[in-house]
C-alpha cells in the first residue's frame, strides 16, 4: 500500500492501568506518568484490576473504498502514461522517417542516381505526410503507424532500387539510414570498406 494512504489510516493508541493489590481501593494510591502523543495517564497501585481504553484517531481517516478508487485511478493514471508515450514515438518516428526521405533524395550525392519520376514521387509523399503531421499532431497511435505505412510504401521501392544501382548507399548520405528501411544484408557491410584494424604478417 502507498505510504500517503497508510498515513492517512487512523491510529489507535492503547492505555493499560495496573491496580497493586497490596493497595487498598480507599487509597489514592501511588504511580507512574506515561506519556502518549496529546495524551497523559497516571498509573495507581491500589487495586490490582487492570483496565484497557481504546482511543481511535479518526480525523482524515479514508475508507475501503476510498482507497480502492486511489488505486484505480493511480493505475488508470499509469496505462493512460505508457498510451501516450506510445503514440508521441510513433509521431516522431514518422516525422523523422519523412524528413529524412525527402533529404536523402535532394542530396546533391544522389541526384545522378535516381531518376526525376522517382524523386518527386518521394518528395510529394513526403511532404504530404509533413503537412498531414502539422495538422494533426494530437493523432492517436494507430493513425501515426498508418501514415508510417503509407510513406513506405511508395519510399522504400525507389531507395531499394538506388541502393541496388549504387552498389551501396552512396556515401554521406544525410541522416544516414531513415527509421523504418528495409534491411539490404550484409552489402551495407560490404559498401563501407575493409576493416581499418592494422594487418599482422608473420615473418620467418
Amino acid at each position: 500500500m502507498p505510504e500517503a494512504m497508510q498515513r492517512e489510516l487512523s491510529s489507535t493508541f492503547l492505555l493499560t492501568k495496573r491496580r497493586d493489590l497490596s493497595e487498598s481501593p480507599g487509597q489514592p494510591g501511588r504511580g507512574d506518568e506515561d506519556f502518549f502523543p496529546s495524551l497523559k495517564t497516571r498509573i495507581h497501585k491500589s487495586t490490582g484490576k487492570e483496565n484497557k481504553i481504546t482511543i481511535t484517531n479518526d480525523k482524515g481517516c479514508l475508507s475501503k473504498e476510498e482507497i480502492e478508487k486511489m488505486v484505480s485511478d493511480a493505475e488508470k493514471y499509469r496505462q493512460d502514461d505508457e498510451k501516450q508515450k506510445d503514440r508521441i514515438a510513433a509521431k516522431n518516428g514518422l516525422e523523422s522517417y519523412a524528413f529524412n526521405m525527402k533529404s536523402t533524395v535532394e542530396d546533391e550525392k544522389v541526384k545522378d542516381k535516381i531518376s526525376e519520376e522517382d524523386k518527386k514521387s518521394i518528395i510529394d509523399k513526403c511532404q504530404e505526410v509533413i503537412t498531414w503531421l502539422d495538422q494533426n499532431q494530437l493523432a492517436k497511435k494507430d493513425e501515426f503507424e498508418a501514415k508510417q505505412k503509407e510513406i513506405e510504401k511508395v519510399c522504400n521501392p525507389i531507395i531499394t532500387k538506388l541502393y541496388s544501382g549504387a552498389g551501396g548507399m552512396p556515401g554521406g548520405m544525410p541522416g544516414g539510414m531513415p527509421s523504418g528501411m528495409p534491411n539490404f544484408g550484409g552489402s551495407a557491410g560490404e559498401s563501407t570498406g575493409q576493416s581499418s584494424g592494422p594487418t599482422i604478417e608473420e615473418v620467418d
